[in-house]
């Protein structure tokens, strides 16, 4: 199995964990919330959604929704709906009473997504009828969210969805030269974006149903990964062109997403020094990300919505693993300023999140949804 050989880790980051506790000790560390808080604030958001943000399809939202007009947009794209899934899952999960009802026909009104174009069928970014334009990162959001949801719910039909939509996602592996695709038309580039999902989504897959097929092509694409996107600092670059050009970008998801890439691989490893190795790559990551995405005179996370939610999501899971109070602390204060400042006038969350209430024209269900998933889950974790 490969494992990771972690660079000798420059010296600014091997303190970040005592360099952001001292800063916020400094500027006055502010409290974090407790868990009624955190959970009121992700189903307060909900419940919003619920109401502002309805589609006239059955189970299913709107993409946006101004601020002045009271005006709803056209259906969701799917991107949005993963991140709402997750949302959903999160509280289905807390109160399964109150948000099964939800969730259930959420799932079931994401058939009008799927489309069975080409040699093997996958979500589409908006609703049939319409030709095929289908992304592999959005399905590895979706695969991931349905095996929580089968999980959390008890339903094996979930699971099956969840493998026909990982079996898209893998479908878009570069079989010669490796690497996941970004998008099915046109295959030009392979981004992290679309390959740490895909791992996490095939491990977790492993998992629940002992298919090893599914371990091997994880271990794969995790080699490929890091061989052509992980920069030394342990963060990694948003794609490579087929060129060989790096779109040198970091977004904080697709970091996040290779710490629990990490997580999980030191999970199925039965070598022990190589689980602990796995187990020191996510935490030299999840270091060299709480020094970049976030902001030492607030503790706030520096970074938009859907790649913050990752990056907490994240942060909290190694943090559990490890029972690092420290860490998990530093993440539900990102969280705390957020439910305490992020509100705008209209009451929605902002698209960045080191925003205190910023006027904006629109907001959409990506940013909202993010936000509910980011404080339930947090929830959890206290």
């Amino acid at each position: 199995m490969l494992f990771p050989v972690p660079p000798v880790i420059p010296s600014n980051l091997t303190s970040t964990s005592l360099i952001l506790s001292s800063a916020l000790l400094l500027k006055g560390e502010k409290e974090v919330a407790t868990k009624a808080q955190f959970k009121k604030w992700g189903e307060e958001t909900l419940q919003r959604l619920f109401t502002e943000f309805r589609s006239d399809r059955p189970g299913l939202y709107s993409d946006e929704r101004s601020s002045e007009k009271l005006k709803k947009s056209g259906p969701a794209f799917m991107w949005g709906c993963g991140v709402m899934l997750s949302a959903l899952t999160a509280a289905a999960k807390d109160k399964p009473k109150e948000y099964k009802p939800r969730l259930e026909p959420f799932i079931t009104g994401l058939e009008v997504y799927w489309n069975n174009a080409g040699d093997v069928g996958g979500y589409d970014v908006l609703p049939l009828p319409k030709p095929p334009d289908r992304y592999y990162d959005d399905n590895a959001w979706v695969a991931i969210s349905l095996m929580e949801a089968s999980s959390v719910t008890g339903n094996k039909d979930y699971l099956q969805k969840a493998k026909r939509t990982l079996d898209y996602v893998l479908s878009g592996e570069d079989k010669k030269e490796g690497g996941v695709y970004w998008r099915e038309n046109p295959r030009d580039s392979k981004n992290t974006c679309s390959n740490a999902p895909a791992i996490v989504a095939a491990l977790q897959f492993f998992q629940m149903t002992g298919d090893a097929t599914y371990k091997d092509t994880a271990i794969r694409i995790y080699g490929w990964t890091n061989k052509y996107l992980q920069d030394k600092d342990g963060l990694y670059f948003d794609n490579i062109k087929l060129n060989g050009e790096l779109g040198k970008r970091k977004w904080a998801y697709n970091s996040a997403l290779m710490i629990r890439a990490n997580l999980l691989m030191a999970q199925v490893e039965k070598n022990g020094v190589k689980k602990k190795l796995f187990l020191v790559e996510a935490r030299r990551i999840a270091d060299a990300s709480e020094a970049k995405w976030i902001v030492p005179e607030t503790g706030a996370f520096d970074d938009e919505a859907f790649f913050a939610v990752h990056l907490s999501g994240a942060l909290l899971l190694l943090a559990r693993q490890d029972k690092d109070n420290a860490r998990r602390d530093r993440t539900l204060r990102a969280l705390t300023y957020l439910g305490q400042t992020g509100r705008g006038a209209d009451g929605y969350f902002p698209t960045h999140w080191s925003n205190k209430n910023g006027k904006r024209n629109r907001t959409s269900l990506l940013d909202q949804a993010s936000a509910a998933r980011a404080f339930l889950f947090a929830a959890s974790s206290l």
